[in-house]
């Protein structure tokens, strides 16, 4: 029998490539229903509330190497949701031995990076606090079941957006779709906030570190429109978060705060320490670029960071060429009068 036209699709996820995919859907003329696991939208474009306000938690910064995202923020976040991060930022390319970052405009959202997937989120439906289980095939169509037992459906495509281990389990009643995603993997990072009574006056804004135990740090405040006072973020490497994730937050907290003052010695105590560990912070592989993954007739399909190099513009780059290929395959002709 054929199969019947894509009208409704169900996106798992609301960071940036599940928000791309269910605007560019929707405008398209499909239904689109969101489900997000956490109280708001998601992704790497995360901040958290701190006293006087928030810190930039996940992403640090993006690009906007493909004028079509910005023609896509600028219509659906808005201009007013991003600035232009001018920080002085360097890179170690040898342990203790910096060197300025690579030329290019950076951006973060305003008044923190959440204030872009949030600008997004309001064009489309999202259903919040969902922990979507599993997804089941139900003939010609698809089905997503909560943890709690209640489904969602009957849908005609799912694109899952959630990272790699999470989309295996979500598929797990679809061995060789599970099997194709095997290869795939994301390593953890564990993020530091710390907040000083006095400026540090270091003699930079960001750093990308070579270090067994820092990876990056970066001066909250010297972003635009941040005024919750002189805070700085650290992100640990990815190896030592990795033999570290599963350690208890008060010991990680202490041993990133004594190696950040090791470091720059800045002698100070912060007056306030948050952390959080990210499980599935970046893709384990530097040449995870294919893209997307589709399969089930194209109806199932994967997109986000990991499948595109680990990029918040990665994410969207991945999404679109989603959107393109099931274009291209015929499958939204029908909503076009085709």
């Amino acid at each position: 029998m054929p199969l019947p036209p894509i009208r409704r699709v169900a996106i798992i996820g609301s960071g940036m490539a599940g928000l791309t995919m269910a605007i560019s859907l929707q405008a398209q003329g499909i239904e689109v229903t969101v489900l997000e696991k956490s109280r708001g939208p998601g992704g790497r474009l995360a901040s958290k509330r701190v006293p006087g306000g928030s810190v930039d938690i996940g992403a640090q910064f993006f690009t906007i190497r493909n004028e079509a995202f910005r023609q896509f923020l600028d219509q659906y976040a808005g201009r007013d949701s991003y600035r232009q991060w001018t920080g002085v930022l360097f890179h170690e390319q040898q342990p203790g031995l910096p060197t300025p970052y690579h030329a290019a405009q950076r951006y973060v959202g305003v008044p923190r990076m959440t204030a872009v997937s949030r600008a997004l989120s309001r064009h489309v439906p999202v259903q919040y606090q969902i922990r979507a289980d599993r997804v089941v095939r139900m003939q010609q169509q698809w089905q997503i079941l909560e943890e709690s037992g209640h489904s969602h459906g009957p849908f005609d495509g799912v694109v899952i957006t959630a990272p790699p281990e999470q989309a295996r389990e979500l598929v797990r009643e679809l061995p060789q779709v599970k099997q194709a995603l095997q290869d795939f993997a994301m390593l953890p990072t564990w993020s530091l906030a710390m907040k000083f009574r006095e400026p540090l006056r270091l003699s930079f804004d960001g750093m990308s570190l070579k270090d067994g135990l820092l990876g990056w740090v970066a001066r909250d405040a010297s972003k635009p429109e941040r005024d919750s006072g002189e805070w700085w973020v650290v992100h640990a490497s990815s190896d030592w978060s990795e033999a570290h994730q599963d350690d208890d937050a008060p010991s990680v907290e202490a041993a990133m705060t004594r190696a950040f003052a090791e470091r720059f010695s800045h002698g100070q105590t912060p007056e306030s320490v948050v952390s959080h560990r990210w499980l599935y912070a970046r893709p384990a592989s530097s040449e995870t670029d294919s893209g997307f993954a589709a399969f089930q007739d194209s109806r199932l399909a994967f997109c986000g960071d990991w499948l595109n190099g680990g990029r918040v513009e990665g994410a969207w780059e991945s999404a679109d060429a989603l959107i393109r290929h099931w274009r291209e395959s015929g499958l939204l002709l029908s909503q076009h009068g085709g």
